[in-house]
């Protein structure tokens, strides 16, 4: 099972120049960003409790 809540990220800038007689005429940057949801550590997470994941509940607590 995947967790929804928990993503390992890698952002990557892409920078892009157009030139015309040495002078910059055009700058374009992007943003490209990868999400990787990582397994769900039920045991090792802390809004794990009494055997289901509790993290996005009212009655969420940490034991």
């Amino acid at each position: 099972m995947k967790c929804p809540y928990a993503a390992d990220i890698e952002q990557v800038y892409q920078d892009t120049y157009d030139y015309e007689d040495g002078q910059t005429v055009c700058h374009q940057n992007k943003l490209v960003e990868r999400r990787t949801f990582v397994d769900c550590l039920q045991d090792e997470c802390a809004v794990w409790v009494d055997g289901r994941c509790r993290y996005n509940q009212e009655d969420n607590y940490c034991p």
